[in-house]
C-alpha cells in the first residue's frame, strides 16, 4: 500500500490548523512543496478549498492537477493521495451540526481512520514513526 511505504521516509511536516464555524468544522492543511499526501478516507460528504498553490490528486479514479483558487465536492468513501508542486493550503469542509470541537472526535465522526493514525493525532499524542520525527527534526 502505499501509505505504508511512505510512512518508512522521512516525512514533512504538514501543518494542521482547525476552524470552527456555526455547523462547519474546516481542517486546513498546509504543505511544503514536493510532498506526497495521502489522506484518509472519508465516511462523509465534504466540499474541498484549495487556496493555494497546485498539487496533482486523485478524484475517484481520475488524476488532475489542480492549481488554486480551486473548489470541489467530495462524495462518502474518498480518499486522496496528492503530491504538491509548491506550497499548498489545502481546506476541507465539513458539516457539523452539533458543534463539536473535540478533535479525537471529530476525526472518529468523519474518517475511517488507518491502523498507523492520523498524522494529526500522531503529533499531537508524540507518536510520531522515526521517520516523521527525524523530519522535525532536522
Amino acid at each position: 500500500m502505499v501509505q505504508d511505504e511512505l510512512l518508512k521516509r522521512e516525512q514533512a511536516d504538514i501543518q494542521t490548523i482547525h476552524e470552527f464555524l456555526p455547523n462547519e468544522y474546516h481542517r486546513t492543511i498546509i504543505a511544503p512543496a514536493s510532498c506526497m499526501i495521502v489522506g484518509a478516507e472519508h465516511k462523509t460528504p465534504y466540499k474541498v478549498i484549495l487556496k493555494k498553490g497546485t498539487i496533482t490528486v486523485n478524484r475517484g479514479t481520475e488524476v488532475f492537477t489542480l492549481t488554486a483558487p480551486a473548489e470541489f465536492d467530495v462524495p462518502v468513501g474518498e480518499q486522496r493521495l496528492g503530491y504538491s508542486h509548491d506550497e499548498v493550503i489545502w481546506t476541507d469542509v465539513y458539516e457539523n451540526p452539533d458543534n463539536c470541537t473535540n478533535i479525537d472526535i471529530l476525526e472518529e465522526r468523519l474518517y475511517i481512520i488507518p491502523e498507523c493514525g492520523m498524522y494529526d493525532w500522531r503529533k499531537r499524542n508524540g507518536l510520531l514513526h522515526q521517520g516523521e520525527q527525524k523530519w522535525l527534526e532536522s
